[in-house]
């Protein structure tokens, strides 16, 4: 059996991306991905608290949507 290996690159906060590509990969490929590799910029921001210590550059500085998950 094949492995379906699903490559996300920087996400910065937009975790429903995240979830509309697996939901994408799912329908092209006719089954889950058996592995999502996220790579680069995740910022998985909970509160914040957690935004007020990042460091990013101004253009990425948002909550995202993390929290939601």
């Amino acid at each position: 059996m094949e492995c379906l290996v699903l490559g996300i690159g920087d996400v910065h906060g937009h975790w429903a991306d995240v979830i509309a590509a697996i939901d994408a990969a799912t329908g092209a490929a006719g089954r889950k991905p058996d592995v999502v590799l996220q790579v680069g910029d995740a910022e998985p921001l909970r509160s914040e608290e957690d935004l007020a210590g990042t460091h990013v550059p101004a253009k990425y500085r948002s909550m995202g949507d993390f929290s939601l998950l």
